[in-house]
């Protein structure tokens, strides 16, 4: 019997002409199958329940299954029941109910083909009896086996009696958003397990943006949610609770999980009666979006409100027509429900003007006064995405021409600020604007000229020595440890190759003084080799005798290219090549400059010694009987982390390792 097929949040993926169709009730038992890396495929599920040991797949382009019971028989082998692997575009998995009562597994898993990053979307459906054990199997509703971009997930219910969603990014991980999500614990061995784990003792710094919205979190007899459910805790600075609500206010982490059970009459977003055998989806109808309210019973739509005018600068004119500036905007746009993109120029988070798009693209004007000869952000702001019957509003950006030097949106000194103006979910530009954001242009003083072609020579100033010492540590891959070179405003100034010991590496240079400087400790040889991952440990930058922790407000690690795009917060791990970039203000480099301090060696050799590090610097703390003596490896900042939780650190290290022998 045919089931109703659900409204959902995210679209199939648009399937290339000729895509291939796989009816999995004439597969016999074939559970492995092998897609070209550009391939489109369709699973059409089952009309009986799927007994065999998985549905694993490897390549392919788009992948597609809709409805299906999937319950593997007791006595088959897999590491996963749904297993997507090598994937060059995106996962979509709608409307199926997978129960892992007879055996011990992942239920879904999946990753990337080598240089791509798989968007992974998970609607509609119930994941039912996954278990497992701290010494042997460690089972997950969803865990990627390897880098993935974008994790969604919208009406997805889950029961474990272990874990439930296990992201943390050994490999990358784009964002995480979830909406009407649910995890429920069954009795299990194990009296400690996480429901959401994001990170863990080998990816403190790997914290991509997630998304929370209607997402709840169960918690066991005596325990606390906000401790013993989710993953980073409240004890490692993590987790905040404030009656039923948890939240991560230091975090990249948007919206909240409520403990408890969702308001619906089951007390589930899915009920496995609602999907599994017989449900269906017809590819080549229109798409039924779930409401934005976050019900999960779609209402109709009502006609679109005309927008109100927009909120005009703050000089009181919409429309400059004077300025010595001069912003041309190239733009165009889709329109969902009557209503055209909308845009407001600003510069440096100053509106200056704003633009109603039609689906030709166009020039908009402007013009300003700046100051010159100095460095400004020049903004678009999109504030009116959204989407009316099934069909998107979006802006398209072309090209943004600043007093006549042109600027593509996918240039180097172009991002795209998801959501608010915040710096927080932050990518490389793009000329599609698919969400609300902000398309900021870094524009530098050469595109504010004084009004002479001849830039006037900086002034030289004096110069004196300058002593930066770089405390740091290395794994080594391939018998190779990681190497890094020192740069000043970005110029070389010297190098080092760590150990396995954390060491002092001085070195010396002029630079003016009085004068602020960045000083940049590029990792440069990050790499892995059989399973070995080469990483660079940072453990203090110190300049002039002043010491620089890389969790400080004035620290940023800007990812893989020194060149302002992938920029997050400073910290002490550097998985990826990038440069560690130290803003030091002026007073750092004075006239006279100051002996270069010492910093402390930590020994930081392994995920063992990391945890064994946070206990021991406590303990030092507490003897010392200083507060700022209690600083240590926390997750977002050089905020102390208690005696207490360094304890329950030290005694829940075995919790946080999670064994990853996939299959091939």
């Amino acid at each position: 019997m045919a089931k109703s097929t659900l409204p959902v949040r995210w679209a199939p993926p648009a399937l290339k002409a000729g895509y291939t169709v796989i009816d999995l009730s004439k597969t016999g038992s074939q559970d492995w199958f092998q897609f070209a890396p550009d391939e489109d495929v369709v699973f059409i599920a089952s009309n009986t329940t799927r007994t065999l040991p998985r549905l694993q797949t490897s390549g392919g382009h788009n992948i597609v299954v809709v409805g299906g019971e999937y319950t593997p028989a007791a006595g088959t082998s897999a590491d996963a029941t749904l297993k997507f692997t090598n994937v060059t575009g995106e996962v979509w998995v709608e409307g199926v109910h997978i129960d892992n009562k007879n055996v011990e597994r992942d239920a879904i898993a999946a990753s990337s083909a080598s240089g791509k990053n798989a968007t992974i979307t998970i609607q509609n459906s119930r994941i039912d009896n996954v278990s497992g054990h701290q010494s042997g199997v460690h089972g997950d509703v969803f865990q990627p086996h390897g880098p993935i971009g974008d994790l969604r997930m919208f009406n997805v219910t889950g029961e474990t009696s272990f874990q439930g969603f296990f992201l943390a990014p050994q490999n990358h991980i784009s964002s995480v958003t979830m909406e009407n999500v649910d995890i429920d614990y069954l009795p299990g061995v194990e009296s400690q397990s996480w429901a959401y784990y994001f990170v863990d003792n080998s990816t403190m710094g790997s914290l991509y943006p997630v998304s929370l919205k209607n997402v709840y979190v169960d918690e066991r007899s005596g325990q606390h949610a906000e401790q013993n459910s989710v993953f980073p805790p409240a004890s490692l600075g993590g987790a905040v609770r404030s009656g039923d609500t948890i939240t991560w206010p230091t975090l990249p982490y948007k919206g909240s999980m409520t403990v408890g059970d969702p308001k619906t009459a089951t007390g589930d977003f899915v009920d496995n009666s609602s999907v599994g055998l017989g449900y269906t989806r017809d590819l080549s109808a229109q798409v039924v979006y779930a409401p934005t309210d976050g019900s999960t019973t779609p209402t109709s739509p009502t006609s679109p409100t005309p927008p109100t005018s927009p909120t005009p600068p703050t000089d009181g004119s919409t429309t400059p027509t004077t300025g010595s500036t001069s912003i041309t905007v190239n733009a165009s746009g889709m329109a969902a429900g009557g209503v055209n993109a909308h845009f407001k120029l600003l510069v440096d988070g100053k509106a200056v003007g704003e633009g109603t798009t039609t689906s030709t693209a166009k020039d908009f004007i402007f013009k300003t006064d700046v100051t010159s000869g100095q460095a400004h952000k020049v903004q678009i702001q999109y504030d009116n995405d959204g989407v009316v019957n099934g069909v998107d509003r979006n802006l398209i950006v072309n090209k943004i021409t600043i007093n006549g030097h042109a600027v593509n949106p996918t240039d180097s000194n172009v991002s795209y600020d998801k959501g608010a103006l915040d710096g927080v979910d932050v990518i490389k530009g793009q000329s599609g604007m698919w969400w609300g954001g902000t398309l900021i242009v870094s524009a530098d003083q050469s595109y504010f000229p004084t009004g002479s072609t001849t830039p006037t020579a900086p002034s030289t100033g004096t110069t004196n020595a300058a002593a930066i010492t770089v405390n740091a540590s290395g794994s080594s891959a391939g018998g190779v440890y990681a190497h890094f070179k020192l740069l000043v405003d970005g110029k070389a100034i010297g190098e080092g190759t760590t150990t396995g010991t954390a060491k002092d590496f001085t070195f010396k240079t002029n630079l003016t003084a009085d004068q602020a400087h960045k000083v940049q400790v590029q990792y440069d040889n990050d790499g892995s080799v059989n399973g070995q991952d080469r990483n660079l440990t940072v453990n203090k930058v110190t300049i002039n005798g002043h010491a620089a922790n890389p969790t400080d407000s004035n620290v940023t690690y800007d990812k893989g290219a020194l060149d302002g795009v992938d920029v997050v917060k400073g910290q002490s791990g550097m998985w990826w090549n990038g440069t560690l970039v130290v803003s030091a203000d002026k007073s750092w480099f004075p006239a006279s400059a100051t002996t270069a301090g010492t910093a402390t060696a930590q020994s930081l050799d392994g995920a063992t010694n990391l945890w064994t590090h946070v206990a021991t610097q406590d303990a030092q703390a507490a003897n010392s009987g200083t507060a700022d003596a209690a600083v240590h490896y926390d997750l977002h900042n050089s905020t102390a982390v208690g005696e207490t939780a360094a304890h329950t650190l030290a005694l829940d290290h075995d919790h946080l390792h999670h064994h990853q022998d996939f299959a091939a």
